[in-house]
């Protein structure tokens, strides 16, 4: 859809959550895929597997995915599956579709700073000049950010690298795949 003319365009993904080695990973036994339901993991309720695994009452699950989301790992890729809601007081109503026997973990929040910075170093190492970047924010990562005071950091950090259009998303894509919780860009030399 958008093309340069001279120089070379690289898209990136980042992700500020990692895989944690005391959470398991879980098999979605029942979902409901055409509504972004997640129903039974291991076949015991959804709710019921991530609230008894972070020691959260049902009121901070909408919450908790901010620093706790669900994540699918394709390949050496993990693609965050956030919770939108309880659906029918057992299952969980995600803005990612998940399917029966899908592996899927939690994961928790990195080191985002850190994840941030290591991110534009290698947009800097990988581009000499750059003529400007497009990018997308998740909300959930905007509202993060909000969270722990580092909107205006997060967006002083990323002004080092130039010319910069960004906008903040509800469901965007990287190469072909539907990301939750995450930052996508495309630089432009």
């Amino acid at each position: 859809m958008i093309k340069n003319t001279k120089g070379k365009v690289k898209a990136y993904k980042e992700n500020i959550y990692r895989l944690c080695p005391d959470y398991p990973f879980f098999t979605v036994t029942n979902a409901d895929p055409d509504n972004n339901i997640l129903i039974d993991l291991n076949g015991k309720p959804a709710k019921e597997v991530y609230q008894s695994l972070l020691n959260i009452s049902e009121k901070d699950i909408l919450t908790q995915t901010f620093k706790n989301p669900f994540g699918k790992v394709c390949g050496n890729d993990i693609f965050i599956i956030s919770i939108k809601d309880i659906h029918n007081h057992h299952g969980l109503a995600c803005f990612k579709r998940t399917v029966t026997s899908d592996i899927i973990t939690v994961l928790e929040l990195d080191d985002y700073q850190k994840v941030i910075q290591n991110t534009i170093q290698s947009i800097q190492k990988d581009f000499h000049s750059i003529s400007g970047i497009f990018s997308i924010n998740c909300l959930f990562r905007y509202l993060l950010f909000q969270d722990l005071n580092y909107v205006s950091t997060y967006f002083k950090e990323m002004s080092k690298l130039g010319t910069h259009v960004g906008f903040i998303g509800y469901g965007e894509h990287y190469k072909q795949q539907h990301t939750n919780q995450t930052f996508s860009c495309v630089v432009f030399e």
